[in-house]
């Protein structure tokens, strides 16, 4: 009787570990990163897998895993990009077979250090940090985009692309911001940070 208990006990363990239910799910955590990220994903089926990371081009900088056959479930895997791309946005796309095309927006920072604005003739930002007005002043045939989140979203739109003169972000959260602008077919960028 006590055997039956025990095989009832595993039977029921087993059952319960094969049937709980995965979900397809596709993530990365810190998002933004500096260097590396933890990229959290699952499937509810056994697959043929294949993960690859793109640029904003839809071009594929590195593979990860090509039509790798995987059971269903749960995994983590660090994607390291410290000698790869620069900082920027990019995709994470996970294939399951036929069945589902999956896509992660990432961002890649770089360090934290402020840009020397004086460095750059083209545009100046001052102050920098700031706490919630600060001063643009831009060099001709500089064409300002906009102000992006540190999630790459954008925030702020210029009233013009030669805008040149105060910036009002009081209403905005404490943070690092990017400045994105092009000159003479450049995209270039300026961080900001407001306290």
């Amino acid at each position: 009787m006590k055997h039956i208990y025990s095989l009832l006990l595993i039977f029921t363990l087993v059952c319960t570990i094969k049937s709980q239910p995965f979900t397809d799910a596709l993530s990365a955590s810190p998002n933004p990163f500096y260097d590396r990220t933890q990229l959290n994903y699952s499937f509810s089926y056994n697959d043929t897998v294949t993960i690859s990371v793109m640029n904003e081009l839809g071009q594929t900088i590195l593979t990860l895993f090509t039509n790798s056959v995987m059971p269903a479930g749960n995994y983590q895997d660090s994607l390291i990009l410290n000698t790869g791309p620069n900082q920027g946005i990019y995709f994470v796309s996970m294939k399951l077979g036929h069945r589902k095309n999956m896509v992660a927006k990432i961002i890649k920072t770089g360090p934290l250090a402020l840009a020397d604005v004086s460095a750059d003739p083209d545009l100046r930002v001052y102050p920098n940090p700031h706490s919630g007005m600060f001063f643009v002043e831009t060099k001709a045939g500089v064409a300002l985009l906009g102000i992006y989140s540190a999630l790459g979203e954008l925030v702020y739109t210029f009233k013009e692309p030669s805008f040149s003169g105060y910036v009002d972000m009081k209403g905005f959260a404490s943070g690092h911001y990017v400045i994105r602008y092009q000159y003479a077919s450049t995209m270039k960028h300026i961080k900001l940070v407001k306290e």
